[in-house]
């Protein structure tokens, strides 16, 4: 008989370790974003007092919290956060956690029981191993781990820029067309308890062969920072009154970067913050291009679990 451990508990302990990590880099960084209170930051919505400890919180949450009603959503927030080279190092390791997590838990991947049962698992032997993480995960409730904010980065700059500007990037919705068997198969995924899905495959057999369907979501619209970068100053030529001249410009780069929490960049001691607007975007109403866009969609939905739709008849 072989002395190593079968392969799932050879899994089990390594996801243990990469949680492990990815927990103690969160707080080393959140620990040192509250130590940098000589340097400037900006969050929206929170008091000036309040900044670096709901900053701090932000990196930490990796968990739902009580009040969510749909697991797809992620607590977001912008802002900027001045750094010194030491927390901008811990931001890069924290990032490099997540991603060794994330690799761990996708060795999981179509055993969801099987993952989730793992992630238990953590609770019980960290209170033996390190009371401090049992008691993390204790409080947060080790089936709340909320693993999209365990997997996504902290937005880190390695420079800083002059301006920031955020928008919401147009929201959408994805389109997936069906046959009808296709969506039955959808019906049959649906558990054994679920009361209506007899009713679904009666519904769906009545349509013909040819029939085509549409399964439609709304995709959450995404936080883009527009970040300007100088690279220095030129000259060129302009027209004045008439006249050639030569004018000073600033030459610039600009980058588009998605971003779920404040952006860490390096900052003196002191220094001003990048200019950036007073609040945050609003969303912007997207109801009329979605109305082009979903021109086919018949609606209400058909079978509302499955958000499914019937394509319109043309004109």
């Amino acid at each position: 008989m072989s002395d190593h451990p079968p392969v799932d508990a050879v899994l089990r302990i390594e996801l243990l370790e990469r949680f492990r990590q990815l927990h103690e880099s969160l707080d080393a960084l959140a620990t040192a974003i509250g130590a940098d209170q000589d340097r400037a930051a900006w969050l929206d919505e929170a008091p000036v007092t309040e900044i670096r400890t709901r900053a701090a919180t932000l990196i930490r949450d990796i968990w739902y919290g009580d009040e969510v009603e749909d697991a797809r959503m992620t607590v977001t927030s912008i802002g900027l956060i001045g750094c010194c080279a030491e927390t901008l190092t811990l931001a890069q390791a924290a990032n490099a956690a997540k991603d060794a997590f994330k690799t761990v838990v996708l060795q999981f991947r179509g055993k969801t029981s099987e993952r989730n049962r793992a992630l238990a698992e953590m609770l019980e032997t960290w209170h033996a191993r390190d009371p401090d993480l049992a008691r993390a995960l204790s409080a947060g409730g080790i089936g709340r781990v909320h693993l999209v904010q365990a997997y996504r980065h902290v937005p880190v700059l390695d420079e800083t820029p002059v301006r920031v500007g955020f928008s919401y990037a147009s929201s959408a919705r994805a389109i997936r067309a069906l046959t009808r068997d296709q969506a039955l198969e959808l019906v049959e995924a649906l558990p054994d308890t679920h009361a209506a899905r007899a009713v679904y495959r009666q519904m769906l057999s009545q349509y013909p062969d040819s029939e085509r369907f549409a399964q439609m979501r709304n995709l959450a619209p995404n936080l883009v920072a527009n970040l300007v970068f100088r690279d220095g100053y030129g000259e060129e030529e302009r027209l004045r009154r008439g006249v050639m001249v030569r004018v000073r410009t600033e030459q610039v780069r600009r980058k588009l970067l998605h971003v779920h929490l404040p952006i860490l960049f390096p900052l003196a001691a002191g220094a001003p913050l990048p200019a950036h607007p007073a609040r945050g975007p609003q969303v912007r109403s997207a109801a009329s291009r979605l109305l082009r866009s979903d021109r086919r969609i018949d609606g209400p939905p058909l079978i509302p679990a499955l958000r499914l739709y019937r394509y319109r008849e043309p004109d």
